[in-house]
């Protein structure tokens, strides 16, 4: 198993699989504290063990079962390895001659050589061995047997030579034949260690968007996630189950306002039919109590919260899409909307959905951002000093400045994203299987004195078996080299290593993963024909609000696969502005007399909607003042008109001249409706006047000339 470097991002909800590993894959859960690791909840909620394909051979063919109920996942040099199995006959009949085979293998030397081991069963030489004969298990019955042996017996004795992660194979036989088979590690450790590895865990919670246009909801995902036994206040109690454990929680503040909306009521479509759900139905009721769960755990003082941009959005699509202003509004509402409705101030910490562009990166900075999670392929950095990630990384803005960067471990983040192989182990295996994998991560350097960490992230839609999330939280605060902490605080305790600044790297297939950019220009579109609309209504506050929640929603990593389903709330946006402003007119005379040089112009704008309209009229001439201005802002009635009446001065008497009258919001950001009216003066212009007159003058002036040539010429005609 190797670290991921090109798989989809958080933003996708799809499971994603170990990259090339035969989910044989066995860890063990922890045992008790003097100097072992216990398994903090041994039995899942609900129901038995669901069936596992990690044998070599399938146990239906025996008819025989093997599981894991609990074992020693970390023990000392002078500690006792405790192993209690279940043996399982699932048939009538008696089954004998079955034996069990405990085989520990050569420590694993690095985490690749770990995860091959574990994962695909590459084990080296034998180190030790535990084997017990079972009697024979009569039809349909049970057995549990435990083996136990000291470590001095196993071979790691008292040497610190001897410490590290151990594969350990456990096989049910039958005569010589191998029935099935689970592979996982065995931690051999000192019980105190001078400096553990700082691990953080990331849980995000988030669900797909619930509501629709108009409000409505479709019960059925949603109850899968809020109901009380759901997907998301099971992982609130599971890890509410360990008060004393630091856990970061990502919220969404988007999820936080549909459980909110929820709570107090909504509307399914059923055939075309709006039918409304009081506050008592099975949702709504669901989830009020998820959000009371949740403010109850944020108030306990191990938890931290982070906000996610709100909804969570595609920062980087809208960025590109020209709505930088709206990307960084997103991460200021997430922050404020979480403090809200969970009632913890959330740190100055972002998880965007899915990477980052660099035009992106400069709206984050401009927001106020502290530190960002980004995963590994993020930064330039990739693969220096080590096979794992350092996780706490300097990061170059492009402005001067540098941030702080929280980087997940990839091959960690890979086995907490794929939960149908956690289903497939027994619970104490599948927490092992973390829990190993970070001890892998402390004996990369056992004896370093500078402070390690190590950050758990896990996938935005995490879905982990009942039982796991506890489990794991117990085992982290169990094992000796590990100090489970909040992010913030690994943030603080692990210095970034001693060389330049990262650069943020922006892959291609993660600019092919953004929201589609016709999307994003109608969302672009909408956004302007809404902050037009909040002006134009004179007394509905309300649609302004609701409208602002559904564009905010829709610029969702959600909606990158399921564009039609992000679409009706842009355009329920869009029509319900054109409905409005299609309702506005223009319906003045077309003439208009003055009867000197200035005078009263009266324009009437009609409004036929159902609700009264704030608008501005504006006279757009060349040839007229306007005292006062050209334009006025009026409250149109609804189904109604209202005159406006102007104060002109035409700047020429006496002419004939067009006035164009334009109906605007009071932003002037969207034009709604014009027309033209022709204004005709009836004074009499002074400089025509005067040219009148001057043209008589020289008229009459030219006339008299004449008539004196014509007598001159007269007279010297009469002379001899």
């Amino acid at each position: 198993m190797r670290p991921p470097s090109d798989a989809p991002g958080p933003g996708h909800h799809r499971r994603r699989l170990f990259a090339g590993v035969a989910l044989a894959v066995v860890m063990l859960a922890t045992a008790a504290p003097a100097g072992a690791v216990n398994s903090a909840t041994s039995t899942p909620r609900g129901a038995a063990t669901s069936p596992r394909d990690n044998s070599d051979l399938a146990g239906s063919r025996d008819g025989v079962d093997l599981s894991v109920a609990d074992f020693t996942g970390a023990i000392s040099p002078q500690g006792t390895f405790h192993l209690r199995l279940r043996v399982t006959n699932r048939t009538r009949r008696t089954l004998d001659d079955l034996r069990i085979v405990a085989s520990v293998h050569r420590r694993a030397f690095h985490r690749l050589d770990f995860a091959r081991a574990v994962d695909d069963g590459r084990v080296g030489d034998l180190w030790g061995s535990l084997t017990q004969d079972l009697d024979p298990i009569q039809g349909r019955r049970v057995t549990t047997l435990e083996l136990r042996k000291t470590a001095e017996e196993l071979g790691w004795g008292g040497a610190k030579d001897n410490q590290g992660v151990y594969p350990l194979v456990i096989r049910l036989l039958r005569g010589e034949r191998t029935v099935e088979t689970i592979r996982t590690a065995v931690v051999v450790i000192e019980s105190t260690v001078a400096q553990p590895v700082r691990a953080a865990l990331i849980a995000p919670v988030d669900a797909p968007p619930a509501i629709g246009p108009d409000d409505t909801a479709e019960p059925g995902d949603l109850l899968r996630d809020l109901a009380p036994r759901g997907r998301l206040p099971g992982l609130l109690t599971d890890l509410g189950q360990r008060p004393d454990v630091p856990v970061t929680f990502a919220l969404d503040a988007r999820l936080l306002d549909d459980a909110q909306d929820l709570s107090d009521g909504y509307t399914v479509v059923r055939g075309g039919d709006r039918i409304p759900q009081p506050p008592t139905s099975s949702l709504a009721d669901a989830a009020g109590g998820f959000l009371s769960q949740l403010r109850r755990t944020m108030a306990q003082p191990q938890v931290e919260a982070i906000a996610l941009p709100y909804g969570p959005a595609d920062l980087s699509a809208l960025v590109r899409g020209g709505m930088g202003r709206e990307a960084g509004r997103l991460i200021s509402e997430g922050r404020a909307r979480v403090e809200a409705l969970a009632g913890k101030r959330p740190s100055r910490v972002l998880l965007p959905a899915d990477g980052l562009s660099h035009p992106a990166l400069a709206e984050v900075v401009r927001g106020g951002v502290d530190s960002i999670v980004l995963e590994e392929r993020s930064l330039d950095g990739a693969g220096r000093g080590g096979s794992s990630p350092a996780p706490v990384r300097e990061l170059r803005t492009g402005t001067g400045r540098t941030l702080r960067a929280a980087v997940p471990d990839p091959w960690l983040g890979e086995v907490l994203a794929d939960e149908r192989a956690l289903r497939r182990m027994d619970q104490p295996v599948a927490v092992q299987r973390v829990i190993a994998e970070t001890a892998s991560v402390y004996f990369e350097r056992p004896f370093a004195e500078d402070a390690r960490g190590v950050v758990l992230l896990a996938p935005l839609e995490w879905d982990p078996p009942p039982g796991f999330a506890a489990g794991l939280a117990g085992a982290l605060r169990a094992a000796p080299w590990v100090q489970p902490v909040t992010l913030t605080t690994l943030l603080g305790d692990v210095d970034p290593p001693d060389r330049e600044p990262d650069r943020l790297v922006y892959p291609d297939e993660a600019r092919d993963r953004e929201l589609p950019a016709w999307y994003v220009r109608e969302l672009r579109s909408a956004r302007t024909a809404l902050g037009s609309l909040a002006g134009v209504l004179a007394t509905d506050a309300s649609t302004p609000t609701r409208f602002d929640r559904a564009l905010l929603s829709a610029g969702s990593v959600w909606y990158r696969d399921q564009t039609a389903d992000g679409v009706p709330l842009i355009r329920d946006v869009t029509r319900t502005v054109a409905r409005l402003y299609d309702a506005v007119r223009v319906s003045s005379s077309p003439t208009v007399v003055l009867s000197g040089v200035d005078g009263q112009i009266p324009v009437t704008v009609e409004n036929s909607s159902p609700i009264p309209l704030r608008l501005t009229v504006r006279m757009e001439s060349q040839r007229f003042r306007f005292a006062g201005g050209p334009a006025r802002t009026v409250v149109v009635p609804a189904g109604g008109t209202q005159t406006v009446v102007f104060r002109g001065r035409t700047r020429t008497p006496g002419g004939t001249f067009p006035v164009r009258v334009v109906v605007e919001d009071p932003d002037g950001q969207l034009q709604l409706a014009s027309g033209t009216l022709v204004v005709r003066s009836t004074a009499v212009s002074i400089a025509a006047l005067a040219v009148v007159i001057g043209a008589g003058v020289f008229l009459l002036v030219w006339w008299l000339r004449t008539i004196a040539r014509r007598r001159r010429g007269t007279r010297q005609g009469d002379e001899p």
